[in-house]
């Protein structure tokens, strides 16, 4: 009865430092308001901001696809040959809180 009562605190103790994260396993914050598109230069070296797209934690992968297809244009209008880009994720607390694509 005590190993029990020992390993449901245990599992009890694991749940709660869990669920304190605050990115899930792919690095989206869970209180995410929208990603910045960045578009990096590789030629000049250098990066610049493309835009920004509204989405929360739920409708990630939809902003996911808005951050892709801004810096698409971005680069397609700056006549860009040789580019990649990132999406930063936009928190009450940072403009760039994690880094995904």
């Amino acid at each position: 009865m005590r190993n029990l009562k020992i390993l449901l605190l245990l599992l009890v103790v694991l749940l709660s430092a869990s669920s304190c994260a605050e990115n899930d396993e792919d690095y989206f914050p869970y209180k995410m308001k929208g990603l910045n598109a960045w578009v990096y230069d590789s030629r000049q070296e250098q990066e610049f901001l493309a835009g920004f797209v509204a989405a929360d934690y739920d409708s990630r992968q939809e902003g996911l696809a808005g951050c892709a297809a801004l810096a698409s244009s971005a680069a397609a209008a700056r006549h860009l040959e040789q580019w990649s880009h990132v999406c930063c994720t936009v928190t009450d607390k940072s403009q760039c809180a994690t880094k995904v694509r």
